[in-house]
């Protein structure tokens, strides 16, 4: 299990993850599945996150809605059958290489919606140069697909 441990991601939506991981070998969690779950966000901020994450979608074709978020849950199996110490990307774009790579090695994945809410202290990691990784990222999976 993977989560930011501020809070922003909830505790009480780990049993959801637990149940859903029995079916799947990845579960990953989403702010935009089925609408927009984000509390305590500047419009600026949210519409960076969800214009990256529809970008990333497509660009990778991919069929999740959230690439970028930590709240995820994965089998043992498909950790180990990643190289994660060749993952280039920190932060944002390590987490969409996770995704990805999951993905295209065809283990059985699922997202599932969950509500973010914005840290009550401490800062966003979100700066200029974690999107400008971010994006470098992207276009080194499509064209390299590494």
């Amino acid at each position: 299990m993977q989560m930011d441990a501020d809070l922003s991601h909830d505790p009480n939506a780990i049993p959801g993850f637990l149940e859903k991981i029995k079916d799947y070998d990845a579960v990953f969690g989403s702010r935009y599945l089925n609408g927009v779950r984000v509390y305590n966000w500047s419009f600026k901020r949210l519409l960076l996150s969800k214009l990256s994450n529809d970008f990333i979608r497509i660009a990778l074709r991919i069929p999740y809605t959230d690439t970028t978020t930590a709240f995820k849950c994965f089998r043992r199996t498909v950790l180990e059958s990643i190289d994660l110490n060749s993952l280039k990307g920190r932060q944002n774009a390590f987490l969409i290489e996770l995704v990805y790579h999951t993905i295209k090695q065809g283990f059985k994945t699922v997202e599932i919606p969950f509500m973010f809410i914005e840290r009550a202290t401490g800062e966003s990691k979100m700066e200029f140069k974690v999107s400008i990784e971010s994006l470098a990222t992207v276009l080194r999976l499509i064209f390299l697909g590494k």
